[in-house]
């Protein structure tokens, strides 16, 4: 089967996250099918097997699937699509058309999918309302974060809580920034970068684009618990305990939470919804949104070895199991080879 896998390549942001948890977990289709790829700077990859037709603006949607004849189209996200596609995509009526779509939360236009006649909207969080079908395929942790049960030793790691990401004024991270200014003032909060030349800590590859280079210039104060794309996952395995939120309408499991259990790491967050389809029981640790008992759960987490490793072991366990890369890889296959084939779409997560 041959997929077309549509999105802009060079658009993405200064950790790097959209890469792992979304570009680099399309590639891996490759595994299994003929996957092409076209959209802007796609000759970054160099490869005429992997794409075969440079992008143009001047290319109809015709003319491209004239060129790579593809059984299903593929998009991901619409922030990564909805600017270049061409005007007559939406005429496209012969080859189902799909997208992963792991911001939903933050498409303007909710009526996108449906004027562009998406056959199947397959939405990496539990919210979707929109009149088209749609399924429900979490995020996972790339393999790079897994964790084996036997190596999880509290007592050897570092007494404090971690945290990796940004601290902008994005409407959704309210309560992420009060978690953050609540920690600090009780100094058990660690990955705080001060250095004024903190670009010396990236390799090239960690900007993406000139837009996350102009960001990062302009914002170095928002970015101060940024680290390298290639330090991230030893990052998240040093200290006992590492903090994420689901602020706002980021109401359910972002990226963030997965990486963080995959790492043998206690996970210290806000209430996210669906949390015990994903992970059972005593998985990670909550606080409120208003953090008035964050510290009170930090110290705990800190202070106690054989209590931190035991939610962590708890974590680990679920993830090796279900929330991992290669199974959502393999829920991905089944879904399309469902659409293409006519039949049920599944629904491993029940909806």
């Amino acid at each position: 089967m041959k997929i077309l896998a549509l999105f802009h390549d060079n658009v993405g942001d200064v950790r790097g996250v959209s890469r792992r948890l979304h570009l680099e977990f399309l590639l891996k289709l490759n595994d299994f099918y003929d996957l092409k790829l076209y959209g802007p700077d796609m000759h970054l990859y160099n490869d005429k097997t992997l794409v075969p037709l440079l992008y143009n603006k001047s290319h109809s949607m015709k003319f491209i699937v004239n060129e790579i004849k593809p059984h299903i189209i593929l998009c991901l996200s619409n922030i990564l699509t909805k600017k270049w596609l061409p005007n007559d995509f939406k005429l496209v009526s012969n080859i189902a058309k799909v997208i992963l779509e792991g911001d939903y939360h933050d498409v303007d236009n909710k009526n996108w999918y449906k004027d562009n006649n998406f056959n199947l909207v397959i939405h990496r969080s539990a919210e979707f309302n929109e009149n088209v079908p749609s399924v429900w395929m979490p995020l996972a942790a790339d393999e790079c974060f897994y964790t084996d049960m036997k190596d999880i030793n509290h007592k050897d790691r570092i007494k404090m809580v971690s945290f990796f990401g940004t601290c902008s004024n994005y409407k959704y991270y309210d309560v992420r920034r009060l978690a953050i200014e609540t920690l600090e003032k009780e100094n058990i909060l660690c990955g705080r970068n001060d250095d004024k030349d903190l670009e010396k800590h990236y390799q090239s590859k960690d900007f993406v684009s000139v837009e996350s280079k102009k960001r990062w210039g302009c914002n170095k104060e928002n970015y101060r618990y940024i680290v390298g794309y290639d330090d991230y996952p030893k990052k998240l395995k040093e200290c006992v305990c590492s903090l994420s939120c689901a602020g706002g309408e980021l109401k359910g499991a972002v990226g963030k939470i997965f990486e963080i259990m995959a790492s043998g790491t206690t996970l210290l967050t806000q209430m996210f919804s669906n949390s015990e389809i994903l992970f059972g029981h005593r998985c990670c640790v909550f606080y409120k949104r208003d953090c008035s008992d964050i510290v009170r759960k930090a110290r705990k987490i800190i202070n106690d070895a054989d209590y931190s490793e035991y939610i962590a072991k708890n974590a680990v366990e679920a993830i090796n199991k279900h929330h991992l890369a290669y199974h959502r890889m393999k829920e991905l296959c089944n879904i399309l080879e469902a659409l293409y084939y006519g039949k049920d779409i599944p629904r491993k997560w029940g909806k």
